[in-house]
């Protein structure tokens, strides 16, 4: 999704530097919004860096143990349902989270 409001972003400089052209402003002055825009451009990042599977474990392992350290913790980011059934079952949910529960009418 990133990449496809990158392309917008270009379409829309490219549109400006357009627009500003056929004003017939100051050539130093179009330049340098060109240059300016194009710059802000490239300064997005459309992607994910990569990373060492093991900087990324250290990370998880350190979350798990201050888990262990603090179980405490762990019930305060938790999002309920209110059916203890499901809860219980699901040890709730964690915010960001996109669930979906879906039954068979009358289950």
């Amino acid at each position: 999704m990133k990449e496809k409001a990158t392309l917008r972003n270009v379409l829309k400089v490219s549109q400006n530097i357009i627009g500003e052209v056929y004003e017939q402003k100051d050539t130093v002055e179009i330049l340098e919004a060109i240059e300016k825009n194009i710059f802000d451009l490239t300064q997005v990042k459309t992607g994910f860096t990569i990373q060492h599977i093991k900087d990324i474990l250290s990370i998880r392992i350190e979350e798990y143990m201050e888990i262990v350290d603090n179980p405490e913790k762990l019930n305060e980011t938790k999002v309920l349902s209110n059916y203890s059934a499901l809860d219980d079952n699901l040890a709730g949910f964690k915010p960001g989270e996109l669930i979906i529960l879906a039954a068979r009418p009358s289950m």
